[in-house]
């Protein structure tokens, strides 16, 4: 009897430890196979991530509190062209406004900064349109823009009515409320332009000069 049960207990033995090794490669698949699972799901999220995040970070329309992926050029970046007639728009700008006597164009001036600016869009402005934006560019330029508080939408491909401060009617600029937003500089005569101005309000900048 204790022979057929020492006989018995071995053969058990054996069955599991073969039960055990058969096991063994099941378990070592499944187990890579959750790996690889985990990893492509890691993978798949990473990637949504960064789709998430690209898309997050490209401009729009807010952007900068100014216009979409437009980049525009200032005379500075000409540098070392000096003539505008290799400037598309500009010199047509120029006889449409009526200008004469203009400083050349790499002086930089905050007129040639204005003629510059309108001229990148000259195809999709209307005449009155172009007169009004030159003179506000020339009123950015003119009184240090690039430190005001808020420069919401202007110098941007923004139509002008969405700049901060300008009021419109029917398209055309009627007001201007730019108060406490650290103008500095002389008030441009170009200004007087903005033919159908009902208000101008601009108190606590640091200005000169009339309109």
């Amino acid at each position: 009897d204790d022979a057929t049960t020492v006989a018995e207990v071995t053969l058990a033995d054996e069955s599991e430890r073969k039960t055990f090794k058969s096991s063994q490669p099941r378990k070592r698949m499944w187990m890579l196979t959750l790996a690889a699972v985990v990893i492509l799901v890691g993978i798949a999220s990473a990637i949504v991530m960064g789709m998430k995040k690209g898309s997050s970070s490209e401009p729009t329309d807010g952007d900068n509190e100014s216009g979409t992926s437009f980049v525009y050029i200032s005379c500075s970046d000409l540098y070392p062209q000096t003539d505008s007639s290799t400037v598309e728009h500009y010199d047509t700008l120029v006889a449409e406004l009526g200008l004469s006597d203009l400083p050349p164009i790499t002086a930089c001036e905050p007129i040639n900064e204005a003629l510059l600016f309108v001229s990148q869009d000259y195809a999709n402005l209307s005449t009155l349109s172009r007169s009004d934006r030159f003179a506000l560019a020339t009123l950015y330029a003119s009184t240090n823009g690039e430190d005001w508080r808020d420069t919401s939408g202007w110098m941007s491909d923004k139509p002008t009515c969405e700049w901060f401060g300008i009021s419109c009617r029917g398209g055309v600029v009627t007001g201007i409320d730019m108060g406490f937003n650290k103008l500095i500089g002389t008030l441009p005569e170009e200004m007087g332009r903005l033919s159908s101005l009902e208000m101008l309000t601009l108190p606590e900048n640091e200005l000169e000069g009339m309109i």
